[in-house]
């Protein structure tokens, strides 16, 4: 059953209150309209900021505080969310600039000194989580990232489950092979001297793997990540989106598969077990939550190694 919006408030700004999820209380906890891979748009499964707010709009950030709600979203949607939030619980907002360092500017000027502003590391980029703490220590607010995501405590077995797109395996026999692919890649690795490439945007997956989309409907994606290095290639995915032949040809490629929830597990592993001068890289638009698996001297942030190796195609068309 759908709680309603001042319940569902009630019982978020519990757990902020609790200190069971950080040390001290939340001041404000902030929702945006994001999935851990950073796309425009999310399927259901991600959609917290619906589930928060009730507003289905697809763009907007939420934020919680101890007596107050409020949603900013831009020009577009506001009129919508005007006649679909309910103003009992939600003050409205536009960010006419769309995009949410406005959003941080305003808390910074309206927060008290040496309040806590907590966001999951998952749903934000490593760029902006960068700019976003940059603002708020201006004003003596810490911004600090949780384990758990508070919406997902209580969303539970309401949540759906995630997009049914599949994959299969490219017929452009254009292609270049995953090793001949590899190769290129670990030659740049090489260059930029790095060891261990992250990679979490579904285009590069596709072209990587040579696979293309199947059963697409509008926003379809693919959740996915893989981790390269230059002995090893690990990939992590719904293990229910492979067919025996998919599963078969990415074994062939010596690609090891593992469950899309295992990533950051697997990624905290491989951190811990090498030697502590070897580096791995992400883009800019990779989620924090990885940044914080992995130490400052480690870390390298470089948008170019795999666009260096080839220019970046477009998935397959469906025949």
């Amino acid at each position: 059953m759908s709680l309603s919006s001042s319940i569902l408030l009630n019982r978020l700004r519990d757990l902020m209150r609790s200190k069971i999820y950080f040390k001290d209380i939340i001041d404000a906890y902030i929702v945006p309209a994001s999935d851990p891979h950073q796309n425009k748009y999310v399927v259901d499964h991600y959609k917290r900021l619906r589930f928060t707010s009730k507003f289905p709009g697809s763009n907007g950030t939420a934020v919680i505080a101890d007596k107050k709600a409020f949603l900013f979203t831009d020009d577009d949607y506001f009129l919508q969310a005007e006649h679909e939030l309910d103003q009992t619980c939600w003050k409205l907002k536009c960010d006419q600039m769309n995009d949410n360092f406005s959003i941080i500017n305003w808390l910074a000027r309206e927060l008290e000194k040496n309040s806590i502003v907590a966001c999951h590391p998952q749903l934000v980029s490593i760029f902006e989580r960068k700019e976003w703490e940059k603002i708020l220590l201006q004003s003596n607010i810490d911004l600090v990232s949780l384990e758990v995501n508070l919406i997902d405590l209580l969303w539970n077995d309401q949540r759906s489950s995630l997009s049914d797109t599949s994959i299969s395996i490219s017929s452009n026999e254009l292609e270049n092979s995953v090793n001949e692919k590899l190769h290129q890649i670990r030659l740049n690795m090489d260059k930029s001297q790095v060891h261990h490439l992250i990679i979490h945007q579904m285009d590069v997956f596709l072209w990587l793997f040579n696979l293309c989309l199947v059963n697409i409907q509008f926003n379809s994606v693919l959740f996915s990540f893989a981790i390269i290095g230059y002995n090893y290639v690990k990939l992590f995915i719904d293990l229910n989106k492979l067919s025996k032949s998919i599963h078969d040809y990415l074994q062939y490629e010596d690609v090891f598969v593992y469950p899309y929830d295992s990533f950051y597990n697997e990624c905290k592993k491989i951190v811990e077990s090498v030697d502590y001068n070897e580096k791995f890289c992400v883009s800019s638009t990779c989620n924090y939550a990885i940044q914080i698996l992995i130490s400052e001297k480690q870390f390298v942030i470089k948008d170019d190694i795999i666009c260096r190796s080839i220019a970046i195609k477009y998935p397959c068309e469906i025949e």
